[in-house]
This record gives C-alpha cells, structure tokens and sequence, in this order.
C-alpha cells in the first residue's frame, strides 16, 4: 500500500542539478519544490497537489516541529513563516506560511533534497527547515507496530451498524464489520481528508474509516472518563474569536486549527478538561468551555 518509499527518494536524488523554475515543466527543464513532489508520485502512479502549503495541511497524516524530533528518509520537511503569504484559503487557520518544502533521503548524515534557485539541490543540516511532515502516502513502515503517534490507542468500535473494511484507504471493501466490533488499529494516515486505521477482523487485514468509529480503550475515550463518544457538538465563539484546535490537550501545544463560532465538529473523547474533537477531518484538542452538545 502507498508508495515506494526508496523509489520516492531516488527520484528527488535524480534531480540534484536540475535548474529552478516555478512554474516548471517539473523536469530536466525546470523544476521547483513542490513540483518535485509531484513528478516523484507521477513516476508511481500516483497523484499529490503543486503547492506546499497544501502538501502540509492535506496531504501529510502527521506534522510537527523539527526541533527534537526523530526524521527518517522519506518524510517531507518545510520552512515556514507567518507571513500571511499563504494562500487565502489557509489564511486564518494559525498555521502559517509553509513556503518551501524538501524531502529528507538520508538521516546519517542528514541529507535534504530540495528544488531551489539556481538549481536542486542536497542540504546537510536541517537551517531553516522548521517543520516536518509524514506524507499520507508514504508512512514508515515501522509505523505498523503500533508506533506512530497516533496509534496504541487501542480498541476502536463501530458506532454505524457495520462498516466496510477497505483493502486500502478508499479502495475495495473486502468484508463488512459488525457494530460493537472491537478492533485494534496498528497504523493510521488519511486519503482526502478522511482519517483510514489499518486493523484485522476474522484474519483479513485492512483499513476502516474512522469516522464511523469510536475509539479508546475498554470502556473509555481516549484514556478520559467513559462517555457518550462520538458525538456532535457546535462551537462557541471566545469573545467573538475562532477557538483555537490544538495538536495535543494543553494551552502550550501547538495550534492546529481555528475554528469559527458555530462550526460543527465531532467529540471523539474527552481528557481532563479538554475535548478530542474532529473539525473538517482535522483531530486535535479544544477546551471543554467552548463546545456545546
């Protein structure tokens, strides 16, 4: 499933000395940064938008800061500013400006393969590179032990009578799962918005939309009290301002998105004093006062 991820990272090492051009032909004629990534996926059949700041926010099923963090070959890096030079429709979401993005080929020694004036090529330390991300469809494969942030999570139930179990995200459904079904979800990422966990029901391994899913551990959501989970919910304006969604529960964590007053979202569990909730296929934390439902 996804992509060849050493296919992935020879083709940004083939366009080392390529020159610069946006728009390009993202070939030998001319290429830019995310045109790279979208001659890389062409080459395997697959299709990612021309634009960096999209590639963040849609395309990668995990993000963060560089700063102590673990990269691996394969995952996409960014240098971001706020600027408010993002495209408009991002304008407002708290995220920023991710106005160049690279791929990470090699960990030790660390090696960056990005398009850029004069010509494509390789850095070997991380400057301004400030974010990364782990592309939807090219996770690391280790992420199958259960490792990858979002996973361990554990027992996940349908709350729909049954739910299709896909042969990949979005693909073939290959069995349907019952209601009250308790699965274990080893890897996650998203296809369009839509988050996909792999799990295994009666020895067929595949992937379920976790949308139509609850998920925690026996009993639980999320590790908080038990509750009526999922569920919908509206938020409530802060003094006239959007609410902030957080990565993680904490007034620290990093902001991932703002939502505005009465926007819909979809309660997922509940940890201390902080919802998990869903917004337009975005999860993250939002205080408890400033949702309803």
């Amino acid at each position: 499933m996804g992509l060849d991820k050493a296919k992935l990272i020879a083709a940004f090492e083939e366009i080392i000395g390529w020159p610069y051009a946006s728009p390009g032909t993202n070939d030998r004629n001319g290429i830019d940064c995310s045109g790279a990534f979208v001659r890389a996926y062409r080459l395997q059949g697959a299709g990612i938008y021309h634009g960096s700041n999209t590639i963040y926010r849609k395309h990668c099923s995990a993000v963060g800061p560089t700063k102590g963090a673990k990269l691996e070959p394969g995952m996409a890096v960014f240098k971001h500013r706020s600027d408010g030079k993002e495209p408009s429709q991002f304008r407002g979401d708290g995220i920023g400006n991710l106005y160049h993005i690279g791929l990470v080929t090699s960990v030790n020694p660390l090696r960056i393969v990005h398009a850029t004036t004069p010509a494509a090529k390789a850095d070997s330390t991380l400057g301004q590179w400030s974010r990364w991300g782990r592309l939807a469809l090219a996770e690391n494969e280790a992420a199958d032990s259960g490792d990858n942030g979002e996973a361990g999570y554990g027992v996940l139930s349908s709350h729909e009578c049954v739910i299709s179990l896909f042969d990949k995200p979005g693909g073939v459904s290959v069995a349907v799962v019952p209601r009250g079904t308790k699965l274990t979800v080893t890897r996650e990422t998203d296809l369009c918005l839509i988050p996909f966990g792999r799990v295994t029901y009666n020895g067929q391994t595949g992937w379920v939309n976790l949308h139509l899913t609850s998920r925690g551990k026996e009993g639980e959501a999320d590790g908080g009290p038990a509750g009526p989970f999922p569920r919908a919910g509206r938020v409530m304006a802060a003094n006239g301002k959007p609410v902030k969604l957080r990565r993680t529960a904490g007034l620290r964590e990093e902001v991932w998105r703002l939502m505005p007053a009465g926007a819909r979202v979809q309660i997922l569990g509940e940890k201390g004093e902080w919802y998990k909730a869903n917004y337009n296929g975005h999860r993250g934390y939002v205080l408890k006062e400033f949702i309803t439902g």
